[in-house]
């Protein structure tokens, strides 16, 4: 295992060392992430509601934190922290936690290029994905990547 130090652009100082993952380490994590998609992908997005509506009790619980935290990995001032991060991601947590089920539900519509042909969308969650975020946008873009109800993947059958 090796060590990652977080250096703060405007200062030059340590923001904290993290020991980073083996090989090993990040498979048994994707494996243990797959069972748990197992469980997850079951659960209709009204099921999936309580557990949504939780994490955005626990952002808003330590978006001072997280504000700190971006500032100091980012050099960003701690309002652009807010701004750019910690409440665009509680509006996209409200908003899927709000539009679930219209979002996933199945849809009919014509299958372009045959229009007198009926077709059908289906919404299924993917499954496990790593999502990279950039620096100067960490919390915001990495919660872009989690906070939809399910990963989805559109299919068009005729």
């Amino acid at each position: 295992m090796g060590r990652l130090t977080s250096i703060n652009p405007r200062s030059g100082e340590p923001v904290a060392t993290v020991t980073t993952a083996t090989v090993d380490g990040v498979g048994n994590a994707v494996e243990r992430s797959r069972e748990a998609f197992l469980e997850w992908s079951e659960l209709s997005p009204r099921a999936r509601r309580p557990y949504l509506k939780a994490y955005k009790r626990t952002v808003l619980a330590n978006m001072d934190r997280i504000a700190a935290v971006v500032r100091s990995e980012t050099g960003k001032a701690v309002a652009d922290g807010y701004l750019s991060g910690v409440i665009p991601a509680l509006n996209v947590m409200a908003f899927y936690t709000r539009s679930a089920e219209k979002l996933l539900r199945p849809r009919r519509g014509p299958a372009w290029p045959y229009l007198m042909v009926r077709s059908w969308t289906e919404y299924r969650p993917r499954g496990v994905a790593a999502v990279i975020a950039p620096y100067n946008a960490p919390f915001f873009v990495a919660m872009l990547g989690v906070d939809p109800l399910a990963a989805r993947t559109e299919g068009s059958h005729m």
